[in-house]
């Protein structure tokens, strides 16, 4: 399966990579970490987005 970009926050985007597997990568190239969710994933990428690293505990105490 080819990787499926899911989602964006900032430059940080959100991938599907097949396997039950979810990466977050930099616009550069640089970070590409994987998770074992999406709401890891999607949690992770919110922070580094973020200006204050916080923004997906509010996200998800709100949902």
């Amino acid at each position: 399966m080819d990787p499926i970009k899911i989602t964006q926050f900032g430059s940080y985007d959100v991938w599907a990579l097949g396997g039950g597997r979810f990466a977050v990568r930099d616009a550069a190239g640089i970070l590409d970490i994987e998770h074992p969710s999406l709401d890891l994933a999607t949690a992770y990428a919110m922070d580094l987005a973020g200006p204050t690293g916080k923004e997906s505990v509010a996200y998800f105490r709100a949902a």
